[in-house]
């Protein structure tokens, strides 16, 4: 043992009496995997959450839209053309979504 501490230290080595016990390196590596699996299905999860969302309020924004137009007289139709409308639906929801339009 003596010869193995003076070889050791005229190699620039450290020798103590401290023992350092080994890591459990199992349980480890199922906490980190644990951690990791969880950060991936909850991101899973909210984008899933954020898919339902924007395509429920896209249903209901084009219902809302639909049931709208049908319930316009005909007579709109006949005095109006098609691209005047669309260009006026268009300026007003855009101008509700804080966008501004000097083009149209």
């Amino acid at each position: 043992m003596i010869k193995k501490d003076s070889l050791l230290r005229s190699q620039g080595f450290n020798t103590t009496n401290i023992t350092i016990p080994d890591s459990e390196t199992d349980f480890n590596v199922y906490v980190y995997g644990g951690v990791i699996s969880s950060v991936f299905v909850f991101g899973l999860l909210r984008a899933l959450m954020y898919f339902k969302v924007a395509v429920d309020a896209a249903k209901h924004l084009h219902n809302r839209m639909f049931r709208r137009l049908l319930r316009v007289p005909i007579r709109f139709f006949d005095t109006n053309p098609v691209g005047k409308s669309m260009k006026d639906i268009l300026r007003q929801l855009l101008n509700e979504e804080g966008f501004s339009i000097d083009f149209l």
